[in-house]
């Protein structure tokens, strides 16, 4: 969506539903890409990743996330991280109540979900299209799955080192503002 030159710009920044919104930030040598989308999210699970049948769902999910992803990229001009970069990660989820599956399915929201099942499936929605391969991720920031009014998700990708927390207005959004 826009290269981001004062942190100010983002404080307000919120998902729109069914929008995939991009902003890039660099300072101090750090490149930052922030993503804001109002999609629902999808955990991993290893027994339907692995599954034809049961695993249509997360396919389905993170076939459709990924496109989305590519076209907001080259519409904001973004560009992969380089194989040789050394990433960090901070991401938030939410997700309403879902019961549209009728009775074979359970009802789940974002509290249903493993946090760390959510994160895996976005680094893995965002494997060949932010980053080129996953284990470029060695650090981590702030994270939540704690948001149940609105279905959404945010990926704030750095380059070079450790969470600082003068980054804070660059990060994931604060759930109250959701």
């Amino acid at each position: 969506m826009a290269i981001v030159n004062d942190l100010a710009e983002l404080q307000d920044a919120t998902p729109r539903r069914g929008s995939v919104d991009v902003y890039e930030y660099a300072a101090d040598g750090v490149r930052h890409v922030i993503v804001l989308a109002g999609l629902r999210p999808y955990p991993f699970t290893e027994f339907s990743a692995r599954r034809k049948k049961t695993g249509l769902p997360y396919a389905t999910w993170q076939a459709t996330t990924r496109d989305c992803l590519k076209t907001a990229l080259h519409a904001s001009g973004t560009g992969p991280y380089p194989r040789e970069a050394t990433l960090g990660l901070a991401m938030a989820f939410g997700a309403v109540l879902d019961d549209s599956g009728g009775p074979s399915r359970r009802r789940s929201s974002v509290l249903s979900w493993d946090l760390r099942n959510l994160e895996k499936a976005l680094e893995d929605a965002c494997k060949g299209v932010l980053w080129h391969d996953d284990d470029q991720v060695r650090y981590a920031g702030p994270g939540s799955a704690i948001d149940t009014t609105e279905d959404w998700w945010a990926l704030h990708a750095w380059d070079g080192g450790p969470w600082q927390e003068s980054w804070a207005g660059l990060s994931v959004p604060v759930v109250e503002r959701i």
